[in-house]
């Protein structure tokens, strides 16, 4: 149970990690590799979260996935 539990979530994270490029891709045009990579590998949803909602409110995708 504790191994779905946590593919469950890895599987959520890598959704929603895929889903932020598309959405930067759209506003931003092409994502740097580098961005991208960074990206695919959050694994914690709450900082995932935090870059969607930065998107709308920024002028660059370097500024969305900014270090806090």
């Amino acid at each position: 149970a504790e191994g779905k539990a946590e593919g469950k979530a890895e599987g959520k994270a890598e959704g929603k990690a895929e889903a932020l490029i598309r959405v930067l891709e759209l506003r931003f045009g092409d994502v740097p590799a580098r961005l991208a990579a960074r990206i695919r590998g959050e694994a914690r949803e709450s900082v995932l979260d935090g870059w969607f909602d930065r998107v709308l409110a920024v002028a660059s995708v370097e500024e969305v996935i900014r270090v806090d």
